[in-house]
């Protein structure tokens, strides 16, 4: 990537760049799982998103306006992963470095509760909507929604330390992988 004055060639650099995700994600099983795995559940979040505007204007009898505002429960509940992702996987990175055997894979256990969080979440609001229930409870079952899909995307798209030939910090080729489900 380097010519012979030291200088970096951007079009070696950009192809590099672009090479590599695809390389992660068709020869490394965990980098595609995690990259299908976060790209439906993404799919699942945009399909949620959609139905918000239809079930408040047309069932909840909200203004356009006001069906805005019913984003705020998954909203609540991204700001809640956020924070519990955060403090999980800051305490087994500081384990684990500690002991000297850190891989990236240790932060892996908070989408557990993500990967439970988020479909009862879905069905919790799929079934107060279907049954027309008061409509402060569907916004109240995307909390845990919001709060499962925030810990299930953010880990995939944090950096990890890859060892060579990658030899440097690289995100997860999500976006590629969500394309390629589209």
């Amino acid at each position: 990537m380097l010519d012979t004055n030291g200088v970096r060639d951007p079009q070696k650099a950009f192809l590099e760049s672009v090479k590599r995700p695809f390389f992660m994600f068709f020869t490394s099983p965990v980098v595609s799982l995690l990259g299908l795995y976060s790209a439906v559940s993404l799919s699942f979040v945009f399909i949620l998103l959609t139905t918000f505007s239809n079930v408040f204007i047309e069932r909840y009898g909200f203004g356009y306006g006001v069906s805005g505002l019913t984003t705020l429960g998954q909203g609540i509940g991204m700001v809640l992963g956020q924070g519990f992702y955060s403090v999980l996987t800051d305490r087994a990175v500081r384990k684990h470095t500690a002991k000297g055997d850190y891989r990236p894979e240790h932060r892996l256990p908070p989408m557990l509760v993500g990967s439970i969080t988020a479909p009862v979440g879905l069905f919790w609001y799929g079934w107060t909507v279907q049954k027309g229930v008061h409509w402060i409870v569907p916004i109240i079952a995307t909390v845990p929604v919001g709060f499962g899909f925030m810990i299930i995307l953010v880990h995939p798209s944090h950096p990890h330390p890859y060892p060579l030939p990658f030899g440097r910090r690289m995100k997860c080729p999500r976006q590629e992988s969500r394309l390629m489900i589209y």
